[in-house]
């Protein structure tokens, strides 16, 4: 049973992305204090699947491709609708996709061809940067929907989300480089071979 919980973790998490989108965008009351606690909830799920997974040395084909997917949807999903909000600029967003996307088909390459990616230490601490960029704007969000203008204008005034962001952007770009460069040798064999 306990092999299961992990994957079951992981469609979990997709399975609340448009109900955290939904609390998002919503203008009913609490909703941005409910999106925070539905997006804390799917980063928690991110946690325990990972943390049973090693205890248990549970490796499946489905969790090794579902588990990152899983966090890329929830992460896009949410700096997305940042961008449709007006929190966020587009370019961060598009640097991001582009450096997820080309992983994603990194990885579905190699992995056809019989090679496992070599994963970057730095792309954990990239995951946790995105975390705590799209925490930083939920709280933005709480607070304007509760008009704590004080800490609003702290915001503003130091750009803290954008700074945040730039910094998140810059450090996606440079693990996707990474990664590149651990398994340029891996992929230039897989292209030689296909000749």
């Amino acid at each position: 049973m306990i092999k299961f919980i992990p994957n079951v973790l992981t469609v979990f998490r997709i399975v609340l992305v448009p109900f955290f989108i939904y609390c998002l965008v919503g203008d009913f009351e609490n909703s941005k204090l409910y999106a925070a606690i539905l997006f804390a909830i799917a980063a928690m799920s991110d946690f325990l699947d990972g943390k049973i997974a090693r205890k248990y040395g549970i490796i499946t084909r489905f969790g090794t491709f579902m588990d990152p997917l899983a966090d890329k949807i929830l992460v896009l999903s949410a700096m997305f609708t940042f961008v449709i909000l007006g929190y966020i600029p587009l370019w961060m967003v598009i640097i991001i996709i582009m450096r997820d996307s080309f992983i994603t088909i990194l990885r579905i390459f190699m992995e056809r061809n019989g090679k496992t990616m070599i994963t970057s230490k730095i792309g954990k601490i990239k995951t946790a940067i995105q975390m705590m960029a799209i925490n930083v704007i939920l709280f933005y969000m709480i607070i304007l929907s509760y008009n704590l203008n004080e800490i609003v204008q702290l915001f503003n005034n130091f750009s803290i989300i954008y700074i945040f962001m730039f910094v998140t952007t810059m450090i996606t770009f440079i693990t996707g480089l990474d990664y590149f460069l651990k398994n340029h040798k891996a992929l230039k064999m897989i292209l030689m071979n296909r000749e």
